[in-house]
This record gives structure tokens, C-alpha cells and sequence, in this order.
């Protein structure tokens, strides 16, 4: 399946991307529902296209929003606006930490390792905006990445993978709705295929949403209840 895999290049690239996840459809699916090109489809996602109106139009009918649901992020994004992941994940929220320490440290980590940006990029086009999208609310960050020194701080010595020091997990609050009431609706996704690249969501110290991306090729689109000691 040749899929687009390429950073966030524009806000408008990286809305039709998340879009499209959130609807659930391969670029092979688009191309069913609309005619367009896988191709050009992806060179749209890539930034290196700009569609026009009429496309918009298909695109957005094939994905189920409206043409302003579908550019809403892009029009408000202008050259002095903050660094971001994806539309709805600004740079500072996803690096930040409780302590100036450890902020000098993720923004070192940030600047000089450019897995940890690619692996960030993903997370958040391809887990964190259609989680959004299904969800229907906005999503607070609550931690994303950890040095390994600040995740041992906050978890411990668990396991050897953790997948925010890799940049590919988000701790979350859902606006609106507890983390325990989206567990169902992302269940529900899964099962029709709408969050293909999820690797696994479950609540966390009753209140926060976990959710990641796998580091390979395989999400295991895992969606469970923590048992949670009173």
C-alpha cells in the first residue's frame, strides 16, 4: 500500500491528512469514493499541491465534514504562528515539562534529535487527530514527551519501551467528557477500522487518556480499561 508517510509540510497538508485518517480511508479509498489520484492525493498531503476548490469539495463529502471543517486549521495558521505537529498539536504543548530543567532538556532533545521530531509527527497525524476527530472534543495534553530521566521520575523503572520518551504517546485530557466514557467510542472506531495506526489507549490514574503509536510497522490497535487500585 503506498501511503503518504511525509512530515507536515503546510497546516492545509496536514488537515487533509488527519482528515483522511479520521475518515478512515487509504488513499486506494479516496480514489474509489472521489476519482482522485492516490498520487496526487498524497502529494496534496505532502504540501507540494494545492487542491482546488472542487477537490475540497470531494474531499471533504468523501470524509463526511464540511469544506470550512476541512481548511479551518490552515486558515488561522500565518508565518508567525507557534511550531506545530499536526493542526490541533502545537510544539510547546507536546514538549513541555513540570520544571525549567527539564523544558531546557526536552527543548535540547527537540532540536537535536530529529527521530524524536519524525516520531512526534507521526504520533500526532496519525493517532492524535483522528482520536480527536472521533471524539468530537479537544484534547488537553497532559504529558507528552519524557526524557528518560523525567519518565523515570514520574513512572519509575516499568517497562524497557516506553513510548514517550520515543516521542509516540500523549498523555490526554478529553475537554468535555472523561477518559473512561471515550474508551467505548475508540473501541467502536477500531472496530471499523478507523484508527488504523492506533497501537494501544487505556485510561491512566483515572483521569488521563493514554494513547500511542507503535514504534514499528504493526499497531497492535489495542483499546483497554487500566484496573486501578482504590
Amino acid at each position: 500500500m503506498n501511503e503518504c508517510q511525509l512530515a507536515l509540510t503546510t497546516p492545509l497538508a496536514g488537515r487533509l491528512r488527519a482528515a483522511r485518517l479520521a475518515a478512515g480511508l487509504t488513499g486506494r479509498g479516496v480514489c474509489a469514493r472521489t476519482g482522485i489520484d492516490p498520487g496526487n492525493l498524497c502529494r496534496m498531503e505532502q504540501g507540494r499541491r494545492v487542491p482546488s476548490l472542487a477537490i475540497l469539495l470531494q474531499l471533504a463529502e468523501a470524509y463526511g465534514i464540511t469544506v470550512a471543517g476541512l481548511i479551518e486549521a490552515a486558515a488561522t495558521a500565518g508565518p508567525d504562528a507557534p511550531e506545530t505537529l499536526s493542526p490541533h498539536l502545537p510544539v510547546a504543548s507536546y514538549v513541555a515539562a513540570p520544571d525549567p530543567g527539564f523544558r531546557q532538556e526536552h527543548e535540547r532533545h527537540w532540536q537535536g534529535r530529529p527521530d524524536l521530531r519524525e516520531n512526534a509527527r507521526r504520533f500526532a497525524l496519525d493517532v492524535f487527530e483522528p482520536v480527536q476527530a472521533i471524539l468530537g472534543v479537544g484534547l488537553r495534553v497532559e504529558s507528552g514527551y519524557r526524557s528518560p530521566s523525567l519518565d523515570r521520575m514520574i513512572g519509575g523503572e516499568q517497562a524497557p519501551f516506553s513510548a514517550h520518551t520515543h516521542g509516540l504517546a500523549a498523555d490526554v485530557t478529553p475537554v468535555g467528557m472523561t477518559a473512561v466514557e471515550t474508551l467505548p467510542i475508540l473501541r467502536a472506531a477500531v472496530r471499523r477500522g478507523a484508527l488504523e495506526h492506533l497501537d494501544f489507549a487505556t485510561v491512566e490514574a483515572s483521569r488521563w487518556l493514554h494513547i500511542q503509536a507503535a514504534p514499528g510497522a504493526l499497531p497492535a490497535r489495542q483499546v483497554v480499561a487500566q484496573a486501578l487500585a482504590c
